[in-house]
């Protein structure tokens, strides 16, 4: 074997293996794509959850309330649930009489529900104010907003 053709199949072999080098840098890029779509999509969606899960307090907070006559004797201003088992998630409820922070005192004074929600990293937070109305309580229009923390 002459050294020209020895040169030509290690010019071959190195054109080989810059090829499968460049080849397996792709594969490993499309890898990385997709993790971070896939985390992307399961933020998302546990995002959605959470709002779920918030949404969920403030209406048994609404049922608490419709259910029991008595609620403002039977139950304290402050956290009436924390971190209630739903679905992949958690829930909290916390109500509050922003007046005086007495439920008790004032059987018409408006309240605030704030409900949170938990799935994964994601956390939703929604308030929501309760007024009295004839002898029950709505939801006083336009009041849902997302809290910030």
């Amino acid at each position: 074997m002459n050294d020209h053709n020895r040169r030509r199949r290690g010019s071959v072999y190195v054109v080989v293996l810059g090829v499968a080098m460049i080849v397996t840098v792709i594969g490993l890029s499309a890898l990385a794509v997709v993790r971070i779509e896939r985390r992307s999509l399961v933020g998302g969606t546990d995002f959605g959850q959470a709002r779920l899960y918030a949404h969920s307090a403030i209406e048994m907070g609404f049922f608490w309330i419709r259910d029991d006559p008595t609620w403002r004797d039977n139950r304290p201003s402050g956290v009436w649930v924390e971190d209630q088992l739903i679905g992949d998630g958690t829930f909290t409820l916390e109500v509050k009489d922003p007046d005086d922070n007495n439920l008790k005192t004032e059987p018409n004074n408006f309240i605030v529900l704030t409900g949170t929600g938990v799935r994964g990293d994601a956390r939703f937070k929604l308030q929501v104010t309760v007024v009295p109305d004839r002898g029950g309580y709505e939801i006083s229009s336009g009041t849902w907003r997302q809290v910030v923390d």
